[in-house]
């Protein structure tokens, strides 16, 4: 379903709209992005999921949520490293290099 959107995203995106995605309260937004699942797989190799917890741009909750379905999947190599109050420049370094970490240890 299309929706028309007539004011800026800032204003779209308030303070209490950011609360409740991030809290996953507001279940008609939550409902309305089922069908942009991307995470319904079990990977076959290692993952890492890095996100921090105050992403204003990529909600936490889309980590999570991931991480949740994997592993519901039965996949045990997958894991989430929040940064703690990081957002989403914040977190970059975290990403950065613990993806080196973990590409270095692959032979």
């Amino acid at each position: 379903m299309a929706a028309n959107i007539s004011v800026s995203l800032d204003q779209t995106f308030t303070d209490s709209f950011k609360k409740a995605i991030n809290e996953g309260t507001d279940q008609a937004f939550v409902n309305a992005v089922k069908d942009n699942d991307v995470y319904d797989w079990k990977p076959k190799t290692p993952l890492r999921l890095y996100h921090g917890t105050a992403d204003d741009l990529v909600f936490y909750f889309n980590s999570q949520n991931a991480y949740d379905a994997m592993r519901a999947r039965g996949a045990t190599n997958v894991t989430l490293i929040p940064t703690d109050k990081g957002n989403h420049f914040t977190t970059l370094t975290s990403y950065v290099l613990g993806t080196y970490d973990m590409f270095s240890t692959v032979k």
